[in-house]
């Protein structure tokens, strides 16, 4: 509200002012009132909170998996106005599909949930989490997010800095981590391979686009963003331009005020003054809830849901997930959902 009041007094589109009161106040509180429901059921315990993702997670695989091989062996076996509806695009070029979606972008938490689960679950490992935890990580690989590829890989390390936060990090396992980790690149290595075997050409230029996430050209679409959102935040260093500050620069002509870089996008609008306070806020609620978590002797689903969480925030780096989109706003309300859970209901497996 308040930077809204500042991008009013800047003189920002007034769509673009209802559009952010949209985003930021109405859906975040009905995303607050579903957190508090939704966390006070009676008998709603972590297996039923596991099935759910496990679930969700393998539905929404077999969904970008299946657009996936209906475009690219030309099966036309979904109607046309299926995929129009779901706003599912898939192209199909040297070395890599890309699976330009909404759904998409969930299987960087989906994914980060189910390998956290299997590196904090105890004894052995059911046939519903080895299922949904392989189709979630193919289906990583087939869409071409390279900003999931890049984050998913990095769970293990997402896990020991939770149990830092919590203190749990010297009561675990940290070989059996980095074994994971092994593990896990393996696997995704062995993914790859079974996708380019017959092309040795078609898996280096797979891994060059990889790379290339890391290294973007000057021409590129974020980096001509990253340099006119810095130096928009230049002319108004300290509180910003407001929500709805817009730029020469237009990446979205129905909504101009809109830039995939999230954080940077964000440090535009609010400055460095908000931009301090947002991310001491958000660490101190994160050890927070870590700590809160520690104190449930079978904790695996929260860390889970609050690696993966985490994850989707790191996902949205390049990506405007947390800065543009009501329906990934979801992500926000993970963690309030678990401290909640914990609060109401401590029922365990």
């Amino acid at each position: 509200v308040t930077w809204s009041y500042i991008g009013l007094i800047n003189g920002v589109n007034e769509q673009a002012l209802i559009d952010v009161f949209r985003l930021f106040v109405l859906y975040i509180f009905i995303y607050f009132l579903m957190t508090m429901t939704l966390s006070s059921v009676n008998n709603l315990d972590q297996c039923k909170i596991d099935f759910f993702m496990y679930v969700v997670g393998m539905v929404l695989s077999i969904m970008i998996l299946a657009f996936a091989i209906n475009t690219f062996f030309h099966l036309e076996l979904i109607p046309e106005y299926i995929a129009s509806n779901l706003l599912a695009r898939v192209g199909v070029h040297d070395g890599y599909i890309q699976i330009i979606s909404h759904n998409v972008g969930m299987l960087g938490f989906f994914g980060v949930f189910a390998l956290s689960k299997l590196i904090l679950s105890s004894g052995r490992k059911s046939v519903l989490m080895i299922i949904s935890s392989l189709l979630v990580l193919i289906a990583i690989v087939v869409s071409g997010r390279r900003a999931i590829m890049l984050v998913v890989p990095l769970t293990p390390f997402l896990v020991m800095l939770i149990l830092s936060f919590s203190g749990e990090l010297l009561h675990r396992k940290i070989k059996s981590l980095f074994g994971f980790l092994v593990k896990a690149s393996l696997a995704l290595l062995l993914i790859l391979l079974s996708f380019y075997i017959f092309s040795y050409e078609q898996l280096v230029l797979f891994f060059e686009r990889f790379f290339d996430a890391l290294n973007e050209g000057v021409d590129s679409p974020r980096s001509s963003q990253y340099r006119a959102l810095l130096a928009g935040f230049k002319d108004n260093w300290v509180f910003g331009s407001g929500f709805g500050g817009e730029l020469d620069l237009v990446r979205n002509m129905e909504r101009p005020w809109v830039f995939e870089l999230s954080y940077i996008q964000l440090l535009f609008n609010i400055g460095l003054f908000g931009a301090i306070y947002f991310v001491i806020l958000n660490v101190l609620y994160i050890i927070h809830a870590s700590k809160i978590i520690s104190s449930v002797n079978d904790n695996s689903t929260y860390y889970s849901l609050m690696a993966g969480a985490i994850g989707m925030l790191l996902i949205s780096v390049t990506n405007p997930y947390v800065s543009s989109s009501f329906d990934f706003l979801v992500i926000l309300s993970v963690i309030p959902f678990v401290i909640n859970h914990i609060k109401h209901n401590k029922y365990k497996c």
